[in-house]
C-alpha cells in the first residue's frame, strides 16, 4: 500500500452451540516491510443473550502522548469503522471517531 492509501478489512465471528459462553482472543497481524508486525487484539464474548456491543479503540503512533495543551491523545481523530450484521446485510452502522 503506497502512503495515504486506505485499505478495508472485513472481520466476522460466528459460533455453534458447542461453543461455551466466555471472552475469546484472537489477533488481527497486520505486517510491513518498513514498520514492524502490529498485533491488534481482538477480544469476542459469546453470551446466551442474543444482544452484544463493541467498543473499538483506533490507535497510532501518536495515541498516548501528549498534545500541545499537554492532553494525552486519546486516538485517531476521524477514523471511520463499519459494523454490518451478518444475517441482515442492510443492517449498518458507522461511527467516525473524532
Amino acid at each position: 500500500m503506497a502512503v495515504g492509501e486506505t485499505h478495508d478489512v472485513s472481520i466476522a465471528f460466528s459460533h455453534t452451540e458447542a461453543v461455551s459462553e466466555g471472552t475469546y482472543t484472537f489477533y488481527l497481524r497486520v505486517t510491513s516491510t518498513n514498520y514492524p508486525t502490529t498485533d491488534i487484539n481482538l477480544l469476542v464474548s459469546v453470551t446466551q443473550s442474543g444482544v452484544g456491543n463493541a467498543l473499538f479503540k483506533v490507535s497510532d503512533i501518536y495515541t498516548g502522548t501528549f498534545d500541545e495543551n499537554n492532553e494525552a491523545i486519546q486516538g485517531i481523530n476521524g477514523a471511520k469503522v463499519k459494523v454490518q450484521n451478518v444475517k441482515n446485510q442492510g443492517l449498518k452502522a458507522v461511527e467516525i471517531f473524532s
